[in-house]
């Protein structure tokens, strides 16, 4: 289930997933995109005293051009996530 936030300027959404513990509700925010070649995505959860939080970096291009690197780092610098580790999933089709 996917909810639109009231926030229109931004692509913010709240999905809802049904894991063995029940439905758990989590915002997905898209911090940015340029929609050709990458996207910026953030969420958290909050799990009993524990603050989870979670970003991907989505590219369509196996090997991204330097510029779209750029744009990244400066997206994740603008939201204070440029120290988090990142792991690296292959891309096969």
């Amino acid at each position: 289930v996917i909810q639109l936030e009231p926030d229109v300027l931004r692509a913010r959404l709240t999905t809802q997933i049904t894991p063995n513990l029940g439905i758990v509700s989590a915002p997905y925010w898209v911090l940015g995109t340029d929609y050709t070649s990458y996207s910026v995505v953030w969420s958290c959860l909050q799990a009993g005293v524990f603050n989870l939080e979670f970003s991907w970096l989505l590219t369509r291009d196996k090997n991204p051009s330097s510029e779209t690197l750029k744009a990244i780092d400066d997206i994740l610098i603008a939201n204070n996530l440029q120290d988090l580790p990142y792991n690296d999933t292959p891309q096969t089709c």
